[in-house]
């Protein structure tokens, strides 16, 4: 394969047509076993694909949006069918992602790691898979996040996707992943560490950064708080002046519908709006000009999905 092609869901793109980029989005995120017992109650699904395409089209239109890549793993609701519909008519690419959420599922222990490897090379094969999403919340790997971190790991040196990472910036586990990552001889190139917008301590941040690897502002939620984004803005810029900005990834974390919720709506406000309507002008009123901040959103997410 072209070493600058990108896989999503409706078939590869050159590189080249990413434009700007949201690279960590999520149409839905959601249970099948709850879908399967209460169908409609739970999730409408066609609701939910009306309401993406409504959104998607909103940020296409408004702000010139390209591509998002889809961050949701195939045990919290990745739905292809679904994402390739929305992606259709909304006219913006959508990168889909394979792994495992940090969810302790009984029936990953028993499998073998060579299994779980071979497990998801077909998905990726199968489905044209574009990224490799995995989630660790606990201080502390458990024996089961090891061995399927491992499994991961082999399938990105196999495959070459990026291999995204959720994190937990407050208990600041992404220094021991990362390790792991880089000890296993993943390319740091090849590995974000998610979410690390949700500290304010820059120094852990630049701590990560200095590996080599992409680090995601990917949490930018909605707020009514001006000062919210100022502070935002302050850390990003802190990192572009330490020398990152080519490392730094900005993306929401959206849910049109968000399963982990008892009850949940869908989202009744546009999830993917907030960067632009607050985080971009926030960085340009600290100083970032229109080109850096461009870079940021479109080549930026294009190396992350190259691994360069």
């Amino acid at each position: 394969m072209n070493t600058n092609t990108i896989k999503t869901v409706l078939g590869n793109i050159s590189s080249d047509e990413l434009g700007l980029t949201l690279p960590h989005e999520h149409i839905a995120c959601y249970f099948e076993y709850f879908y399967g017992m209460l169908g409609d109650e739970y999730l409408d699904k066609q609701a939910l694909y009306e309401k993406a395409v409504k959104y998607l089209t909103e940020i296409k239109l408004t702000y010139g949006l390209s591509t998002i890549v889809d961050c949701t793993p195939v045990n919290i609701g990745r739905d292809l069918d679904l994402i390739k519909r929305v992606s259709e008519v909304s006219g913006v690419h959508i990168v889909a992602s394979s792994g495992f959420y940090h969810t302790e599922e009984a029936m990953l222990f028993d499998i073998p790691e060579e299994q779980i490897v071979k497990n998801l090379l077909a998905d990726i094969g199968k489905n044209n898979v574009g990224a490799i999403k995995f989630a660790v919340e606990s201080e502390e790997m458990t024996k089961l996040s090891k061995k399927l971190l491992s499994a991961l790991c082999t399938v990105q040196q196999e495959t070459a996707l990026p291999l995204i990472i959720h994190t937990n910036a407050k208990n600041k586990n992404g220094r021991k992943i990362l390790q792991t990552v880089l000890e296993a001889e993943v390319s740091p190139s090849a590995v974000t560490i998610g979410h690390v917008s949700d500290t304010d301590d820059m120094d852990y941040v630049t701590e990560i950064l200095k590996h080599g690897c992409f680090v995601g502002f990917d949490r930018i939620y909605k707020s009514s708080r001006p000062e919210y984004y100022a502070q935002k803005a302050r850390d990003i810029y802190t990192l572009c002046e330490r020398g990152f900005a080519d490392r730094i990834l900005l993306s929401h974390d959206g849910l049109v519908f968000n399963g982990f919720r008892a009850d949940a709506p869908l989202r009744e406000d546009n999830p993917y709006a907030y960067i632009f309507d607050r985080l971009l002008p926030a960085l340009s009123d600290i100083g970032l000009t229109e080109q850096e901040i461009h870079s940021m959103m479109t080549e930026n997410p294009k190396n992350m999905l190259l691994c360069k």
